[in-house]
C-alpha cells in the first residue's frame, strides 16, 4: 500500500472508533439515565484531560485492587460532599467518560450514579477527598492534607488508560 492509501485507511479506522464509542455511550442506558439526573454534568472525554485527572488521583491516593488505603466505611446518608464543590466521577470502565459535577447533583441521585459501573470513584476537584463505591455496594471515604500526599499506581487504572488509547 502506498502512503495515501495507508493514511486513508487509518483515517477510516479512527472515524469508525469514534462512531463506535458514540454508539456505545448512547446505548449505555445506565449512563444515559445518570446523565439525565445530573443536570450540571460536564463530560470529560479528552484523552489528555482524562490522563491528567487520573495522574492527579493516583498521585494523591494509594489505591490497590479497587480499594483506597486508609479509607473508612461511611453510609449513603453520611457522604461528605460540599453542595457547591465540584467533583470528578470516575467509573472503572474505560468506555465511560469522566464526569465533573456539583456535590448537590451527586447527592440527588447517588443510586443512578453508582449503577453505571461496579466501582465508582468520586474525587474532589482539589484531589484531597475521595469516595469509593465498591462492587459490593459499600462506600469508603478518604481525605488527605497537603503534607500527606501518597503516590501509587493502580493496576486497574493502568488497564483503563491502555483501553482508552
Amino acid at each position: 500500500m502506498n502512503n495515501k492509501k495507508r493514511e486513508r485507511m487509518q483515517e477510516l479506522i479512527d472515524k469508525n472508533k469514534i462512531r463506535l464509542r458514540k454508539k456505545y455511550l448512547l446505548d449505555n442506558e445506565l449512563l444515559q439515565d445518570c446523565l439525565k439526573k445530573i443536570k450540571d454534568a460536564e463530560i470529560i472525554d479528552g484523552s489528555a484531560e482524562t490522563e491528567s485527572i487520573l495522574d492527579l488521583m493516583e498521585s494523591r491516593f494509594q489505591i490497590e485492587y479497587h480499594h483506597v488505603k486508609n479509607s473508612y466505611a461511611i453510609s449513603l446518608n453520611d457522604i461528605p460532599l460540599d453542595d457547591n464543590g465540584q467533583y470528578y466521577i470516575i467509573w472503572d470502565n474505560a468506555d465511560v467518560p469522566i464526569l465533573k459535577c456539583s456535590g448537590t447533583s451527586i447527592l440527588q441521585c447517588p443510586d443512578d450514579l453508582f449503577a453505571v459501573n461496579f466501582d465508582t470513584y468520586i474525587v474532589s476537584e482539589d484531589f484531597r477527598e475521595i469516595i469509593h463505591h465498591d462492587e459490593d455496594g459499600r462506600l469508603w471515604y478518604c481525605t488527605i492534607n497537603k503534607e500527606k500526599i501518597k503516590c501509587s499506581m493502580n493496576y486497574n487504572h493502568l488497564e483503563y488508560r491502555q483501553a482508552r488509547k
